[in-house]
């Protein structure tokens, strides 16, 4: 099963995982969860202070989608939460 690493470039140096683990540099504002796509391929992380979902590819740990918005307007939210 693949691995995914969201922190700190910094924290992620300094940890015992190989090199070759995907990661991504977190842009995150207090993540407060995660979930996957059935296949492994994507996760979606709920990075709530920023009021956004955020699509990162396992494979290489490149985000590529965000959705969202502070507000409570059509693509809109107010603090998500992935998996509550």
């Amino acid at each position: 099963m693949p691995r995914l690493v969201v922190g700190r470039k910094r924290n992620f140096n300094n940890s015992k995982l190989p090199e070759t683990t995907p990661h991504v540099e977190g842009e995150l504002d207090n993540p407060m969860g995660v979930t996957a796509d059935a296949a492994g391929t994507y996760v979606f992380v709920a990075d709530t202070f920023k009021h956004r979902i955020v699509k990162i590819r396992v494979s290489d740990g490149v985000e590529v989608a965000a959705k969202g918005a502070h507000g409570i307007w059509p693509d809109k939210m107010i603090y998500p939460q992935v998996g509550m």
